[in-house]
């Protein structure tokens, strides 16, 4: 019990650091995302945390919050390594937008 305290604490301390976007908006650059398509994107992102609270609650309720903690690092994880297919604008909000249920 003790360690799953602790493991909880510390996914809760570096799971908002998102140390991945400073990034990935030179990488977004590449593929011609301009900086305010950037904050669109991150927009989508914030919408779908705020869309997906109360499905996460209920699936911590019905699963158990480690459970639902594995699923939305797994959602991530899944996002993040489909980005790289996509050079668009519209596959990047896609993906941004996967990545952001999961955070909730």
């Amino acid at each position: 019990m003790n360690r799953n305290i602790k493991l909880l604490y510390g996914f809760t301390f570096f799971d908002p650091f998102m140390i991945v976007i400073p990034l990935l908006v030179p990488y977004l650059g590449t593929h011609g995302i301009r900086m305010w398509q950037f904050m669109e994107l991150q927009a989508v992102s914030a919408l779908m945390i705020l869309c997906g609270e109360l499905p996460s609650g209920l699936l911590s309720d019905l699963w158990g919050r480690k459970k639902t903690l594995l699923l939305g690092s797994t959602l991530k994880a899944v996002s993040f390594s489909l980005l790289p297919l996509w050079n668009s604008y519209e596959g990047s909000s896609s993906t941004t937008s996967r990545w952001g249920s999961p955070s909730a």
